[in-house]
């Protein structure tokens, strides 16, 4: 957490992104600035982990997970709906709480 933006959080993680499931070339790379950007991972990845985290919470409440994959959902400028639905079903997720 950086001390001038506490409502902001960044995780940096080692390994193989989403467990080696998620497609890299699918990242949605972001310039900083000339010969500099930060790649993210896609779209689908992302609202995947967060429909997953949330059934992860053995029926506890925590819809702020449900409601940030939508919001990822809304601002995405494309999905690939395929991908999406697998990436989803791999992680354990519900779809159809993007929906509800």
């Amino acid at each position: 957490m950086h001390p001038d933006h506490p409502d902001l959080g960044w995780q940096l993680v080692t390994g193989p992104l989403f467990d080696g499931r998620s497609d890299k070339s699918r990242g949605i790379a972001l310039e900083l600035k000339p010969d500099s950007e930060l790649t993210l991972p896609a779209w689908e990845d992302l609202i995947a982990d967060r429909l997953s985290q949330f059934a992860a919470q053995d029926g506890k409440s925590h819809h702020e997970l449900v409601e940030q994959a939508r919001l990822l959902f809304r601002l995405a400028s494309e999905i690939d709906h395929d991908y999406l639905k697998r990436r989803v079903t791999e992680d354990g997720g519900d779809l159809s709480l993007l929906f509800g």
